[in-house]
C-alpha cells in the first residue's frame, strides 16, 4: 500500500469515527422521550408462553426452523402512577403485525393473521379506552407476528398522555414514513434522468451511475411501500439484491468518475455481490436476517479495497467534490457502526439509512456533472482560443489578400501598359514609319500620304476604343463597323453586318476585346486590299465570329505565307481562339471560334 493509499484509509477511518460518535450524540437527542411518556425498554419474551425471560428492548426475533411464521409474545409492565387526561400506547418501530392487551383485556389488533405486508419505518399509536388503565400498575402483553425471511422486532414501547405521545408519532412518521416516500419519488426521477443521460453520452461512468440509481429507487422502495407488489419473499430477496447492486454499481461508477481502472477488482467484487444474492436466496427462511447481517459485515472488506483504489485518484476531481463524497462514504461507515452503539428503534438510523443512497448518488451526479460543465468551458475557452487564432490568420489573409490585389492589380496595369504600347507599335507606330519613310525617299503623292496618316489616325481611334468599351465586345465592332463602312462604300463594295446573339469570349476584358477587334479589322483590310470583292458578309454569334466575300480567293500557299495571316493566328492562340480560314473560287471564308465560358452549347 502507498503512502497516499494509506494517508486516503486513514482520512476516512477519522471521519468515520467522528460521525459515528456524532451520531450516537444526534441519535439520544432526536429520540428525546415525550413530555410525561413513560418508557418501556424492559419485557418477559414468554416462548412458550409458560416460560418466560426477561430481554431489552429493541428486540429482533426469527422464525424457528420449518414455521411459516415469525412469533414473538411479550410482556410489559406499566409503572403505576397519576394519568390525567386520554392515554395512549406509542410504538415507534414493530414488524409486521400486533395484538395488543392490557390486563388480559385486548386493545387492538393490526393486521391479524400472517403478515402481507412489510413495516420497515412505520411508528403506530393506539388511544387507550376512558379509564382502560389506572393509576395502579397494569400488565401490557404485545404479540408481533413477522415473516419468516423478513424477521419480527419490538422496539420501546410509550406509554402516556395521547397529546404528547401523538406529537411524537407525527415527528416519527414525518422522519421515516414520509421521508421514504419521499426520497423514493426523488430517486424514481434521478433514474430516469440519469438512464437518459446515459443513452446520450454512451459512457461507462453514466451507464453505472444510472444502473446504481435504479437499485437504489428498487432499495428505496421497500420503506415507501408498506404493500409490497410481489410475494413477501421475493420482496425481501429483491430488496436485499437491490442494495448490493447498488454498492457495486455505484463503486465501478466512481471509479470510472476519477479515470481508475481496475478489472481485477470489478470482478471480484461482483463476484462477491452475486455470492451474497445467491446465499440470501439459498438460505432458510429463519436463517435469512442472520446471513443478511453475515454479508454486511464481509462487505467492509471490499469498501476498504474501493477506498485504497478511488482515493488516490480524488485529485481528478474538483476539492469539493471529493470532500463532499468521502464525507458521505464515512458516514456511511459511520451509520453501519453507530447502529451498535445507537438505539435500534432510533429515528436517527433509519432517517441515515434512508438517505444514504440518495445522497452518495445526488453527490456523485453533482460530481459527473461538474466534470461535464469543466468540459464545456474548457471547450468554450478552447474555442475562444482558436477563434482569437481564426481571427488573427484571417486578418493576415485579408493583408496578404491586399497585398497580392494590389501586385495583380499593378501587374494588370503593367501588362495593360505593355500591351497599348505594342499595339501602338504595331500598329500606328508602323504605319508612321511607313509614311515617314515615304517622305525621306522624296514621295511627293499627298493622297498616298494622306491614305498611310489616316491609317493611324483609325489604328490609333481602335486602340482607344478599345479601352473605353471595357468588356463590350459588341459595342467595339459597332465602332468598327460605323468606321469601315465608308471605306468599303466607297470602293463599291457592300458589307452586311448580322448578330445572332452578343458574343461572350473565353476571357473577357480590354484585351480579349482588342484582339478580337484587330482580328476583324485584319479580315476586313485583307477582304478590301486583295480580294476585289463586291460583297462581304459579317456575321456574329456567342461563340463565333464568321467574315466571308464573294471575291477571287487565294491559294494555300499565299496563305501559309502571309503576314497578315500569322498575326491573326497569334491573336487567336491568345484568346485563346480557334481561326479557320476556308479559301476557295468564289471568295474567302474566315471563321474566328471559342467556347464560352459557361461552356453553354454553340448557338446554331
Amino acid at each position: 500500500m502507498t503512502r497516499a493509499q494509506l494517508g486516503a484509509l486513514v482520512q476516512i477511518l477519522a471521519l468515520t469515527a467522528l460521525f459515528t460518535v456524532a451520531l450516537v450524540a444526534a441519535g439520544r437527542v432526536v429520540d428525546a422521550p415525550p413530555e410525561g411518556g413513560v418508557r418501556l425498554s424492559r419485557a418477559e419474551l414468554c416462548d412458550p408462553p409458560a416460560q418466560c425471560r426477561p430481554v431489552g428492548l429493541p428486540y429482533r426475533f426469527s422464525a424457528r426452523p420449518g414455521d411459516d411464521l415469525a412469533l414473538a409474545r411479550f410482556r410489559l409492565t406499566v409503572p403505576a402512577g397519576e394519568r390525567v387526561g386520554p392515554q395512549a400506547i406509542y410504538l415507534p418501530d414493530y414488524a409486521d403485525a400486533l395484538s395488543l392487551a392490557l390486563d388480559a383485556r385486548a386493545l387492538a389488533v393490526l393486521r391479524p393473521g400472517p403478515p402481507s405486508t412489510l413495516n420497515r419505518n412505520r411508528p403506530v399509536l393506539f388511544t387507550l379506552p376512558e379509564n382502560a388503565i389506572g393509576p395502579e400498575a397494569a400488565d401490557l402483553e404485545i404479540v408481533v407476528a413477522a415473516h419468516p425471511q423478513a424477521g419480527g422486532r419490538l422496539g420501546p414501547v410509550w406509554v402516556g398522555p395521547r397529546r404528547s405521545l401523538a406529537e411524537a408519532y407525527a415527528w416519527r412518521h414525518a422522519l421515516t414514513a414520509s421521508l421514504a416516500q419521499a426520497v423514493f419519488l426523488v430517486l424514481c426521477g434521478l433514474s430516469l434522468a440519469f438512464v437518459l443521460l446515459a443513452g446520450l453520452r454512451r459512457s461507462a461512468a453514466t451507464a453505472w451511475l444510472a444502473v446504481a440509481t435504479l437499485a437504489a429507487a428498487v432499495y428505496a422502495a421497500a420503506f415507501a411501500v408498506s404493500t409490497p407488489p410481489a410475494p413477501v419473499h421475493a420482496w425481501v430477496l429483491m430488496s436485499e439484491a437491490a442494495i448490493r447492486l447498488y454498492a457495486v454499481a455505484a463503486a465501478l461508477f466512481l471509479l470510472r468518475l476519477v479515470d481508475v481502472r481496475a478489472p481485477r477488482f470489478e470482478r471480484l467484487y461482483g463476484c462477491f455481490a452475486a455470492a451474497c444474492i445467491a446465499a440470501l436466496a439459498l438460505a432458510p427462511p429463519h436463517l435469512t436476517q442472520t446471513v443478511s447481517t453475515a454479508t454486511h459485515i464481509l462487505s467492509i472488506a471490499p469498501a476498504v479495497a474501493f477506498v485504497v483504489l478511488f482515493c488516490p485518484n480524488r485529485r481528478n476531481l474538483e476539492m469539493v467534490d471529493t470532500r463532499a463524497l468521502m464525507a458521505v462514504f464515512a458516514l456511511m461507515l459511520a451509520s453501519g457502526i453507530g447502529g451498535l452503539f445507537v438505539d435500534g428503534a432510533s429515528a436517527l438510523g433509519t432517517v441515515v439509512t434512508q438517505l444514504m443512497p440518495l445522497l452518495m448518488l445526488s453527490l456523485g451526479g453533482w460530481a459527473m456533472m461538474s466534470q461535464l460543465v469543466g468540459a464545456i468551458r474548457q471547450a468554450e475557452a478552447l474555442a475562444r482560443t482558436l477563434q482569437t487564432r481564426v481571427d488573427e490568420k484571417a486578418a493576415e489573409l485579408e493583408a496578404t489578400y491586399t497585398e497580392l490585389a494590389e501586385r495583380r492589380r499593378a501587374e494588370a496595369v503593367l501588362a495593360e501598359r505593355e500591351r497599348i504600347m505594342t499595339d501602338l507599335h504595331d500598329g500606328v507606330g508602323g504605319q508612321l514609319v511607313t509614311a515617314l519613310s515615304y517622305l525621306e525617299h522624296g514621295g511627293g503623292d499627298r493622297d498616298l500620304l494622306r491614305g498611310a496618316l489616316d491609317a493611324c489616325l483609325a489604328d490609333l481611334n481602335l486602340t482607344m476604343d478599345s479601352l473605353e468599351a471595357d468588356e463590350d465586345v459588341l459595342a467595339l465592332l459597332a465602332l468598327l463597323r460605323a468606321r469601315m463602312t465608308p471605306v468599303f462604300e466607297a470602293r463599291g463594295v457592300k458589307v452586311a453586318w448580322s448578330v445572332a446573339a452578343p458574343p461572350a469570349p473565353p476571357k473577357p476584358g480590354p484585351s480579349t476585346s482588342l484582339h478580337i477587334l484587330r482580328i476583324v479589322q485584319e479580315a476586313l483590310t485583307n477582304t478590301l486590299k486583295h480580294a476585289e470583292a463586291t460583297r462581304v458578309r459579317v456575321r456574329i454569334d456567342r461563340d463565333a465570329i464568321e467574315i466571308a466575300d464573294d471575291g477571287r480567293g487565294f491559294t494555300p500557299e499565299a496563305r501559309d505565307g502571309g503576314v497578315g495571316l500569322r498575326s491573326m493566328a497569334r491573336r487567336a492562340a491568345a484568346l485563346p481562339a480557334a481561326l479557320r480560314v476556308e479559301p476557295g473560287e468564289k471568295g474567302t471564308c474566315l471563321i474566328l471560334a471559342w467556347t464560352p465560358p459557361d461552356g453553354a452549347a454553340a448557338l446554331p
